[in-house]
């Protein structure tokens, strides 16, 4: 990885579900077709997934600013439920190619603390660029296992 570790984003965030199911939602790709959109911005609407350390994963789908996108990368670490980690090589945004996301899962009671970090942007411009995109979907996955705390896909 070639990006500037300075250049980091952190969202945290308590979410009132188990963290199997937090898991489950974050890497079943019928369920990241349920949630992972911004009404408006966009919309994934494939996901393939092989959920393993070295693994690829490929998600794709429509942008109301540039038609179609893609989204690929590799697992780094799967550690069920607890951790997910993978390259995040988007086709919008050259600076973030190759940048890092990490989810950790801690239980807090009933509920779920999701630490999410995106590390590894090659410029300021890129880091920006994300900033407002985690909080907002990651609040889309608190509300999808809201509405589906046992979706069945």
């Amino acid at each position: 990885m070639n990006g500037n570790s300075r250049l980091e984003l952190r969202h945290e965030v308590l979410i009132h579900a188990p963290k199997e199911r937090i898991f489950r939602a974050l890497t079943d790709p019928g369920e990241i077709t349920a949630w992972w959109s911004l009404p408006g911005l966009y919309t994934v609407t494939e996901a393939e997934i092989d959920l393993r350390e070295g693994g690829v994963y490929r998600l794709s789908g429509t942008s109301a600013n540039s038609g179609r996108f893609l989204l690929t990368g590799k697992y780094l670490v799967v550690e069920p439920p607890q951790r997910l980690k993978y390259t995040w090589i988007p086709d919008w945004s050259e600076d973030a190619r190759d940048s890092i996301v990490e989810f950790h899962l801690e239980s807090v009671g009933d509920a779920t603390r999701v630490v999410i970090s995106h590390t590894g942007f090659l410029s300021a411009a890129a880091c920006e660029e994300h900033r407002g995109g985690w909080p907002a979907v990651v609040g889309a996955l608190g509300e999808h296992v809201k509405r589906q705390p046992l979706c069945v896909t």
